[in-house]
C-alpha cells in the first residue's frame, strides 16, 4: 500500500487530480442537478489548475517507473502532460458561449473533455502496450462521445466516420502489439528493448508487429494513412471542438510516438524511413487540401494535417537534435493554432464569416484583426518574423544534419513548403480585396479577444528569441 501512496505522488499525481475531479463532478451533478450546471466550467478549470500545479510534485530526475514499471515519469513525459493540460485549460476558457444551448448536457460535455485529457496524459506516460491501449481508447472514445453531443445531419456522417476509423486504427494497432508480444514475450517497452539489446535480430513477426502498431499509431496524429478524418470534423463540428481535436489528441500521440520510435521502432529496418514518407505525404495530402478547401474550419483542419507531417519528421531521425527540432515545432504550433481557432471564432460570431471567399474587405473594415489574423497565417506557412519560421528552419537545418537517406526528400520537403507559403497567403488576398461586404465587430474587449492578442505577441516573440526556446527543447530531448 505505502508503495502505490508513493507511485501516486511521485509519478500519477496529475492523473489522480483529474480522476477525483471527474468523481467529485458525478457525485456533485447527482446531488445538486441543474443546480451545479453554471458551476460545472469552473468546477473543470479548478481542476485542471491544480493537476498543472502537481506537477512539481513528480519526480522527474532520476526517472521514476511507477506500479510494477507500467508507468513512468521523466523530464520528457512531464513536458508533454503539462502541454496538454495547459491546452486543455485553454479549450475550457475559449469554451463560452459554445456550449451555452446545449445546457441540459453542459456538465457531461466539461467532464467528457476532462476524460479525454486523462487518457491523453496516462498515454503519454504509458510504459508497457497494455497501459498504452486502454489510455487511446479512453481518448478516443471521449473524443467519440463528445461529438455525439452535438449530433445533427452533417455530424452524425462525421462521426461514423470518426468511430470507423477509430475501430480500424484500434484494431491494427492490437493486431501489432500481438506480434511484439509473440517475439519479445513482454508488453513493457523497457524490457523489449533490453530484449532487443541483447539479440543479434528480432524476429519477423517482430518487424510486422511494429510496422502494425506505427500504421494504428498515426491515427490520433492526423497522419497518413488516417488523416482523411480530419478535415471533415473541423468542417462539420465547427467552433464546437475544432480546438480541441487540433491539439489534444496531436501532443498525445506525439509524447508516445516519439518515445517509441527511439526505443522499440528504432530496430525495425526501414520502419522510421516509412514514417517519415508519411509525414511526407500527410505534407502534400493537406497542401492539395488547402489548395481547394474555401471553408475556414475546413481549411484548419488540413493545416492541423501539414503541421502534424513536419512535427513527424524530427521524431523520424530520432536523434536528440532532431527530437528537439519537433519539441520547438510543437511549441511555434501551440500559440499559432489556437490564436487561428480564435480568428475563426469571431469571423463566425461577430462577422457569420464561414469561407474564404467571405473574408473580402476584411483588412479594409477591420485592420487590427486582419493583422492578426495574418500573423498566424505567416506562421503556418513558416513566414517570418513568426514562430513557424524558426520552426521550419530548424526542421531542415536537422534533416540535413541526418544520413544520406532523409537528404534525398530535403528537396520533395522545400517543395511542399513553398506551395504550403502561397495556398496560406490565399486567405490574406482576399482580405485585401475590395468587397461591399461590410465586417460587423463588437468594440467590447473580452477573454478571447484579450487572449488572442497574448498569442500573437508569442507567435512573435518566439521568432525575436528562439535561442532559449530551442535550447529548453535540446534539454528535454535529451531526457528521452
Amino acid at each position: 500500500m505505502t508503495e502505490i501512496i508513493n507511485d501516486i505522488f511521485s509519478a500519477y499525481c496529475q492523473e489522480a487530480v483529474l480522476i477525483i475531479a471527474i468523481f467529485s463532478g458525478l457525485i456533485f451533478n447527482f446531488i445538486l442537478g441543474k443546480k451545479f450546471f453554471p458551476f460545472s466550467k469552473y468546477f473543470s478549470i479548478t481542476a485542471l489548475i491544480i493537476a498543472i500545479i502537481s506537477s512539481l510534485k513528480i519526480q522527474i530526475i532520476p526517472t521514476y517507473y511507477a506500479f510494477n514499471g507500467a508507468y513512468v515519469s521523466n523530464f520528457y513525459t512531464v513536458f508533454f502532460k503539462i502541454l496538454i493540460l495547459i491546452s486543455a485549460l485553454l479549450i475550457l476558457i475559449l469554451s463560452k458561449n459554445i456550449l451555452l444551448k446545449k445546457r441540459t448536457i453542459i456538465y457531461d460535455s466539461y467532464n467528457l473533455i476532462l476524460l479525454s485529457t486523462l487518457g491523453a496524459i496516462t498515454l503519454v506516460s504509458a510504459n508497457d502496450f497494455l497501459t498504452m491501449f486502454i489510455a487511446s481508447q479512453l481518448l478516443g472514445l471521449s473524443i467519440f462521445t463528445f461529438m455525439l453531443f452535438f449530433k445533427n445531419s452533417e455530424n452524425k456522417k462525421t462521426s461514423v466516420k470518426y468511430i470507423i476509423n477509430l475501430l480500424i486504427s484500434s484494431l491494427i494497432t492490437l493486431w501489432g502489439i500481438s506480434f511484439i508480444y509473440m517475439s519479445t514475450g513482454s508488453l513493457n517497452f523497457d524490457v523489449i528493448y533490453s530484449f532487443l539489446n541483447n539479440e543479434i535480430s528480432p524476429s519477423p513477426f517482430f518487424d510486422i508487429g511494429c510496422i502494425l502498431c506505427a500504421i494504428g499509431l498515426t491515427f490520433f496524429a492526423c497522419i497518413i494513412p488516417f488523416s482523411n478524418w480530419t478535415a471533415d470534423i473541423f468542417e462539420k463540428t465547427g467552433k464546437k471542438g475544432t480546438l480541441f481535436f487540433s491539439l489534444i489528441p496531436l501532443l498525445a500521440s506525439f509524447g508516445l510516438i516519439s518515445r517509441l520510435i527511439v526505443y522499440i521502432f528504432q530496430y525495425t529496418p526501414m520502419l522510421q524511413a516509412l514514417l517519415f514518407i508519411a509525414g511526407i505525404l500527410s505534407i502534400y495530402k493537406g497542401i492539395l487540401g488547402l489548395v481547394r478547401q474555401d471553408n475556414l474550419f475546413g481549411f484548419m483542419g488540413y493545416s492541423v494535417s501539414v503541421q502534424a507531417g513536419f512535427i513527424l519528421l524530427g521524431f523520424c531521425i530520432s536523434n536528440p537534435y532532431a527530437v528537439s527540432t519537433s519539441l520547438f515545432y510543437i511549441l511555434a504550433y501551440i500559440p499559432t493554432i489556437i490564436g487561428f481557432f480564435i480568428c475563426l471564432n469571431i469571423f463566425l460570431a461577430e462577422g457569420q464569416i464561414h469561407n474564404i471567399s467571405d473574408l473580402k474587405g476584411l483588412a479594409y473594415t477591420n485592420k487590427p484583426l486582419s493583422i492578426l489574423f495574418s500573423i498566424f497565417l505567416f506562421s503556418l506557412a513558416g513566414l517570418p518574423v513568426t514562430a513557424g519560421f524558426w520552426a521550419k528552419i530548424y526542421m531542415f537545418e536537422a534533416i540535413i544534419k541526418c544520413t544520406n537517406l532523409y537528404l534525398l526528400f530535403l528537396g520533395i520537403i522545400m517543395i511542399a513548403t513553398i506551395i504550403g507559403i502561397f495556398t496560406y497567403l490565399r486567405p490574406i488576398k482576399e482580405m485585401f480585396n475590395k468587397s461591399e461586404n461590410i465586417f460587423i465587430s463588437s468594440s467590447k474587449l473580452n477573454t478571447q479577444k484579450l487572449l488572442l492578442f497574448v498569442f500573437a505577441i508569442i507567435t512573435v516573440a518566439i521568432c525575436i528569441f528562439p535561442d532559449k526556446l530551442i535550447q529548453l527543447c535540446q534539454i528535454i530531448a535529451y531526457q528521452l
